[in-house]
């Protein structure tokens, strides 16, 4: 390929980025309520092969979050250690997905449980006050549930189709509004991209999930 059309990719690649961060920041600003919250969370997928420094890198300076949500204990616990600096350079949030050991060592900013372990949100809260809680629902009775829980961020999903979970069926931009009316802290996760994102501006939506909007050039 040359070098001309991997600038214009790259030119391509950016506006994307700049787009999906530019309505994140408008959906935040109009609808959060509580904490500062980040407007954009990146979730790492260990089914992707993808440089993950990079898209962190490009992550906005102090209004993102990445998951890190490798499913390998070894490969979680690297990429941690490699993506900690840049975080912290940056001042993008670091969360890790149901590995609350690992949270700790590594002195993330918080942990992401799915929706079946939500229940250890109590215990988290004794143990690390301060960190960034966050849950995935996919239906009105966790996003109820994860409000009792107080949890800091609910990611309800998948908000459209989405290739990490085709065979899960779309909720779409009206049920969606339905279930983040359950909740002042509701992110949109799953088939977010510039199309997308567009509709979920009238809704309370704090934030945006996303894996392939952010990679794809």
């Amino acid at each position: 390929m040359s070098a001309d059309k991997i600038a214009v990719m790259t030119v391509s690649l950016d506006e994307k980025r700049a787009k999906l961060a530019r309505h994140a920041a408008a959906l935040n600003a109009r609808h959060a309520r509580r904490r500062a919250l980040p407007a954009l969370v990146l979730f790492t997928d260990d089914t992707r092969t993808t440089d993950w420094a990079d898209a962190v890198r490009a992550l906005p300076m102090g209004r993102a979050a990445v998951v890190v949500r490798h499913r390998d204990a070894a490969a979680r616990a690297a990429l941690v250690a490699a993506l900690m600096p840049i975080c912290r350079g940056r001042r993008v949030l670091l969360l890790v997905a149901d590995d609350v050991a690992l949270a700790q060592r590594s002195g993330a900013d918080g942990v992401h449980l799915p929706e079946a372990r939500m229940g250890r949100i109590v215990d988290v809260r004794r143990r690390k006050a301060r960190w960034l809680v966050s849950t995935a629902a996919h239906n009105v009775r966790a996003v109820r549930l994860a409000r009792r829980l107080g949890v800091d961020a609910v990611f309800v999903s998948p908000a459209f189709a989405t290739a990490s979970h085709p065979e899960r069926a779309a909720l779409g931009a009206a049920r969606l509004a339905l279930l983040a009316h359950e909740t002042d802290v509701c992110y949109a996760l799953g088939g977010i991209e510039t199309k997308t994102i567009r509709r979920l501006i009238a809704h309370r939506i704090v934030g945006i999930g996303l894996i392939g909007g952010w990679l794809r050039s």
